[in-house]
């Protein structure tokens, strides 16, 4: 019961997050030419193709790479290297965080003399040398603006146009598309905090003009996955975890009534949910089985996730069946009593 309270506080931490989703990257830097598979002077060499696959974690980490195919085995130890510094924020799948299995990437080495230096490409399904810093080495996905709910669809994309400086940093972003002009500035706030590699020419770092770039926003109404604020979210983290370590749970009620006090009447549906889950269980265990049993029936009316539910349930009918057993017995001693006056 308090594991099930714990995930769902981990699947709602994301402010941005809808209850089914993939793993998205969060830090995706390119991989580098390694000098040992750098052609002999005069020699040329083919653009070489390594295809890995990998699992991304419930914590976003890559596990398990290994090499698909390749054209060149001299460049599947950067090709691996590479995908193990990646991190994701993780799948989610109903409101969980949950591993990913068998993601595929496939990077084309390229040798550009020009430069007098080695450059990789990465994600590179059509590899073009030119355009090799198009995908940003640090990207953040966009918060969603609740403003635009009504007018949301599942999906939404905007194009934007933008400068790369010779330091990696976004300059001069502007929107070029959009299929929702509502998104369309956390969109450019977004792209703004990218960072990519730079163009080299003749070994020198310089500007790139006209970069494009897509935003996507994954929309979901707000009655169903209501923003979570970090400053309720950290305290009631750390009362689950003190759940379950089996510390004093007045000690733990006392502080839940803090955090009531200060949010409670603005709580969102997921707070208000996780609140009602985590005092009915410090209640429990203080031995007040009512008032536990009133909270994790609001719980479960809240509930934003089927397991999280009916793992509420099964504890509701446990306390039940106490409360039941407690009442029965408090009669027979009534009856007991009554009969003795008599």
């Amino acid at each position: 019961m308090i594991l099930e309270a714990l995930m769902l506080l981990r699947a709602v931490a994301r402010d941005d997050a809808p209850p089914n989703a993939p793993a998205m990257p969060i830090y995706q830097p390119a991989p580098e030419y390694p000098l040992a598979c750098e052609p002999k002077e005069g020699a040329e060499q083919e653009p070489a193709s390594v295809t890995v696959i990998f699992d991304i974690s419930e914590y976003g980490i890559v596990e398990n790479p290994r090499i698909k195919k390749s054209t060149n085995s001299c460049f599947n130890d950067a090709a691996l290297e590479t995908v193990r510094a990646w991190r994701y924020d993780p799948r989610r799948s109903g409101g969980f965080f949950a591993r990913q299995e068998n993601v595929e990437k496939t990077f084309t080495f390229v040798f550009e003399k020009s430069a007098g230096d080695a450059v990789a490409a990465a994600n590179s399904d059509e590899p073009d040398p030119v355009d090799r810093d198009i995908e940003p080495s640090f990207r953040t996905r966009p918060d969603y603006p609740w403003d635009c709910a009504e007018t949301g669809a599942a999906t939404e994309i905007v194009t934007v146009e933008l400068d790369i400086a010779t330091t990696g940093m976004v300059e001069n972003a502007r929107v070029i598309e959009s299929t929702n002009e509502c998104v369309n500035e956390i969109a450019l706030a977004t792209v703004k905090n990218w960072r990519y590699p730079p163009k080299i020419v003749d070994g020198n770092k310089i500007p790139r003009k006209g970069v494009q770039a897509k935003v996507y926003f994954r929309l979901y109404s707000s009655t169903e996955w209501p923003r979570w604020r970090r400053e309720v979210m950290y305290p009631l983290k750390d009362v689950g975890m003190r759940l379950r370590r089996d510390d004093d749970p007045n000690d733990i009620l006392a502080d839940l009534e803090k955090i009531e006090e200060e949010y409670g009447d603005s709580f969102t549906r997921n707070e208000s949910a996780v609140y009602h889950q985590m005092r009915g269980l410090a209640r429990a265990k203080a031995g007040d089985y009512r008032g536990a049993l009133d909270d994790l029936r609001i719980a479960r009316r809240l509930g934003v996730d089927r397991s999280a539910q009916e793992s509420i349930s099964e504890t509701i009918d446990k306390l039940e069946a106490i409360v039941a057993e407690q009442d029965a017995a408090a009669t027979a001693v009534e009856e007991t009593e009554s009969s003795t006056d008599k």
